[in-house]
């Protein structure tokens, strides 16, 4: 956050002084990661500091990426596995009782 703070200082975008404070920081980071303005994000460090930004956006980009998306995708797998089991196990019941009224039918009919 301090490495990046003199790039910020005087732009005309929205994320002037964006690495002033944390909050601020954090929310230029969190922009960053859904890729949505990311280049008025990273190209001001860029322009102070080309090899340092490059090395530390790309570096987080990566994390948030394939750490941080895997997660979010693992939580989800595993709530649609869980749904997916209630249904198989409603279904199965669903099964047994229509086979059980299907036999008292067949002992009604004989």
């Amino acid at each position: 956050m301090v490495f990046f703070r003199d790039c910020y200082k005087d732009l005309d975008t929205e994320f002037t002084n964006s690495f002033d404070n944390f909050p601020r920081a954090a929310i230029a980071m969190f922009v960053l990661s859904t890729t949505e303005n990311y280049p008025f994000v990273m190209y001001p460090a860029m322009d102070a500091y080309p090899i340092s930004a490059v090395l530390f956006f790309v570096s987080y980009l990566m994390i948030v990426f394939y750490l941080v998306l895997s997660l979010f995708q693992a939580a989800l797998y595993s709530e649609w596995r869980r749904e997916l089991e209630h249904q198989l196990l409603k279904n199965r019941v669903q099964v047994s009782e229509f086979l059980s009224n299907l036999q008292r039918i067949k002992r009604l009919l004989t």
